[in-house]
């Protein structure tokens, strides 16, 4: 019987595995190993979760710059700029006071008095008309101006979290991935509101994908060996009797079934969980001797080097075997395609979970690799456009 995937206990803190794609730095844990989200609990610590959604600049215009409170000859004798920012600051008060048009109309003159040299303030004059379509639910004219703003500051978190939010409006995911994941690395994964639209747009692409791909298939088969659910079962709590008692479990699997190399393989990812690397090295050694062409417990090892003895080449070495051993193994695709989006080899990382997903079993799984492959491409397009990256090994 061939060794399962990973098993993932069903309590606890566990984080989308979308999260895994984009942030390095943690120690690779068992399955897939850590590579994006670690830290949301850190934002509650922070700001930045609240909702953007008024305009830039003073809400009340001060007295001398509005249109309102200057005769002719003051107005004439200001700077195209200063006449802007009166715009401005107008638009602002309408926009407090819930007169969207009046304050587009402002902020309209803003743009057209505004010296096209100036480039962050009628940058901010932009996102500020925006604001107003978005509160008139103007999607098209949000991410119109949004994308002005963006041209003349490509990182106007701002502009870009409005153009998110609208481009999610219209259903245009993929750009709207693109936006949302260059919010996360310049917000640095500190605001949950930023980091919650990602996941959930991750979750519908994956979804929207996989459903569609899975039409072409013949046979949909969920099959959970009993071994894998006693396993879970076990780690569903924290008492330590319980993990004891599932422990001397497995011993007797292999005990009562010498030559069955699936309960080394489930007594391995125990040991794993409880840190006894060693141990589990030579559960996975014993697998290996007892089924040497079952390319997943190469890929178990493998991550086992990652984690134990932080080897990168000895772990990389051990899955390329595996796809040696059975090309068509989609557990080695993934995880190489994991490993190498934390290594920056996000063109090599798209190239694995593509074949992964060629190779998935369930709609489930599919979905899943599509988040995973949809979160690396968004990363080559957020580099592409605005030169941000993530840290890697």
């Amino acid at each position: 019987m061939a060794a399962s995937k990973p098993v993932e206990p069903q309590s606890g803190t566990g984080l989308p595995r979308w999260q895994l794609a984009l942030l390095v730095g943690a120690p690779i844990v068992l399955g897939v190993g850590a590579v994006y989200l670690w830290n949301r609990s850190r934002t509650k610590e922070k700001k930045g979760t609240g909702e953007r959604k008024t305009p830039e600049g003073s809400a009340s215009p001060v007295q001398g710059q509005d249109g309102e409170s200057r005769s002719g000859r003051e107005q004439e004798s200001m700077s195209p700029l200063d006449r802007a920012q009166a715009s401005k600051n107008k638009g602002n008060k309408y926009f407090k006071a819930g007169k969207y048009e009046n304050a587009i109309q402002c902020y309209t003159e803003a743009i057209a008095l505004c010296p096209t040299e100036q480039k962050s303030d009628l940058s901010t004059f932009y996102q500020n008309r925006a604001a107003a379509y978005e509160q008139q639910m103007k999607w098209t004219e949000v991410v119109q101006d949004c994308s002005k703003a963006v041209e003349l500051n490509p990182r106007y978190v701002k502009a870009l979290f409005r153009r998110a939010k609208a481009l999610e409006r219209l259903e245009n995911r993929k750009e709207c991935l693109e936006d949302v994941t260059a919010v996360c690395i310049l917000e640095a994964f500190q605001n949950q509101q930023s980091m919650l639209l990602a996941d959930k747009v991750l979750k519908q692409l994956g979804k929207e994908k996989a459903k569609e791909k899975y039409k072409c298939l013949c046979h949909l088969s969920f099959s959970f060996d009993s071994s894998v659910l006693q396993y879970r079962q076990a780690y569903t709590g924290s008492n330590i009797s319980q993990i004891q008692t599932a422990m001397d479990g497995f011993e007797d699997v292999i005990r009562r079934f010498p030559k069955c190399a699936e309960g080394y393989a489930l007594y391995a990812q125990a040991l794993t969980d409880q840190q006894q690397f060693g141990k589990a090295d030579e559960m996975y050694d014993k697998c290996i001797e007892l089924e040497p062409d079952n390319a997943t417990t190469y890929v178990h090892k493998g991550l086992l080097q990652l984690q134990w003895k932080q080897d990168l080449d000895l772990g990389l070495d051990l899955i390329s075997k595996a796809i040696e051993i059975d090309n068509k193994c989609d557990f080695a695709y993934e995880t190489m395609g994991t490993i190498e989006v934390q290594r920056g080899n996000l063109d090599k990382a798209i190239e694995m979970f593509n074949k992964a997903i060629n190779l998935a079993k369930s709609e489930m799984e599919m979905a899943h690799l599509y988040s995973l492959c949809d979160a690396a491409y968004a990363q080559t397009e957020v580099a592409r456009k605005y030169g941000l990256k993530p840290p890697t090994l």
